[in-house]
């Protein structure tokens, strides 16, 4: 049977023909999903490394993310322990000092802030401290989670005088009121089974 596609040089007409037909052979950027035959891309279409984690979904990379911080927390536990908050002697005669304390843990991952409460309302006299006991099944999540201490005083000023592996960070207000950014300083050893302190003079 003759045909005018036989022989070799019929294949290749044949080859011609069917470009011909179908415009052609694709061009640069002009194969999209409706082209491809769900579920026929393998493993060996994709090059070594071309895969990158902008690539992933966001539900992976926020997994990702969050389990990257888990990491983060276990390896550098916050503090545990006992935290002392004091009045200071060279205040005023009749200086006092209320305050409340929370740990606010940034979770970055989420952007949420876990805020606990560690001290409600407590007036502290002059001379006169308050502990505050942190136990090790509620010890601050990392190493970077600071304390916010919001305080009112009877006097005109207030200033940190002197600390141990807890520091003023910040200080300003907000819509709470006046407060220090406390944070804590040391190596893993403080950090378990602590004691912390920091002193503040209340002044006309």
């Amino acid at each position: 049977m003759n045909s005018k596609y036989n022989g070799s040089m019929g294949y290749q007409r044949l080859i011609k023909e069917i470009k011909r037909d179908v415009g052609g052979p694709p061009g640069p950027d002009s194969v999209g999903t409706s082209q491809i035959i769900n579920g026929t891309i393998i493993t060996s279409d994709i090059s070594n490394g071309a895969i990158t984690q902008a690539k992933f979904s966001p539900e992976l990379q926020l997994a990702l993310a969050e389990f990257e911080q888990r990491l983060f927390n276990l390896e550098f536990p916050g503090f545990w322990g006992s935290l002392r908050i004091k009045n200071d002697n060279i205040s005023d005669t009749g200086a006092t000092m209320t305050i409340t304390v929370q740990s606010e843990y940034f979770d970055e991952p989420t952007g949420d802030t876990v805020i606990t409460q560690l001290l409600a309302s407590t007036t502290i006299n002059k001379g006169g401290h308050i502990d505050i006991p942190i136990t090790i099944d509620d010890r601050l999540t990392n190493e970077t989670t600071p304390l916010r201490m919001y305080y009112t005083i009877n006097k005109d000023d207030i200033q940190s005088e002197t600390n141990s592996i807890i520091e003023v960070e910040d200080e300003g207000s907000n819509a709470t009121g006046n407060y220090f950014l406390l944070k804590f300083y040391g190596n893993y050893a403080d950090f378990n089974d602590g004691n912390a302190e920091i002193s503040f003079s209340v002044t006309n």
